[in-house]
């Protein structure tokens, strides 16, 4: 079976959060083209985030639906682009090294499948899972997050006959990885709470100086 490198997207790979990268990148679109529709819809969801009145996922759920068709490829390439320009040089640097000896490169992410494809495409990952983009109105939709991006990211690797051998990530969200055993975890500038997490949980980890 073969080996893989499995690397979280936001505040890890790339140092800003991307889909508040892509809320700003789709709010200064419509502006430039008058979709008040988007405009205000983008910018409602981001208040009822921001006073709590809804969940995270809640909001993605509906800032990517009102989305979906508005943000066309030429826009998610351009997104896209911005976002690779800003990815961190030690972990691009890190991954080629892995590719060297034999390793796979995965990009497991909770940000939306539809510029994430396009990055691990840029990157020159060997596969990816991201948060799928809603289409129908009812369909059962989840995020790529915690139990479900760890429960993806092993069907995806098991697909390619291979199993996550190192881990790259920023957040305790991703202590359903973290768990398994592997070769390595690294800890990209975590938090404190993400620190003690680890450790009360026992999981080993190095640090993005270990690189």
């Amino acid at each position: 079976m073969k080996k893989a490198v499995v690397v979280d997207l936001d505040e890890c790979l790339v140092r800003t959060n991307t889909f508040r990268a892509y809320g700003q990148f789709a709010v200064r679109e419509a502006l430039s083209c008058f979709r008040f529709d988007v405009l205000f819809a983008l910018l409602f969801w981001a208040a009822a985030r921001k006073c709590r009145c809804v969940s995270h996922e809640r909001m993605k759920y509906r800032m990517l639906r009102k989305t979906r068709l508005f943000m066309t490829d030429a826009r998610l390439h351009a997104l896209a682009d911005s976002l690779c320009a800003r990815a961190d040089t030690r972990i691009v640097a890190f991954l080629a090294r892995r590719r060297g000896e034999g390793y796979l490169l995965f990009l497991a992410t909770a940000a939306p499948e539809s510029y994430a494809a396009i990055v691990a495409a840029r990157m020159g990952f060997d596969g990816y899972c991201a948060t799928p983009v809603p289409r129908e109105k009812n369909e059962v939709w989840k995020e790529n997050a915690r139990e479900e991006k760890c429960k993806n990211t092993l069907s995806a690797l098991r697909a390619a006959d291979a199993e996550p051998a190192i881990l790259l990530t920023d957040h305790y969200d991703d202590l359903p990885l973290l768990r398994i055993e592997k070769e390595r975890n690294y800890l990209i500038a975590p938090s404190p709470e993400t620190v003690r997490r680890c450790r009360a949980e026992g999981i080993r980890f190095y640090t993005e100086k270990e690189l």
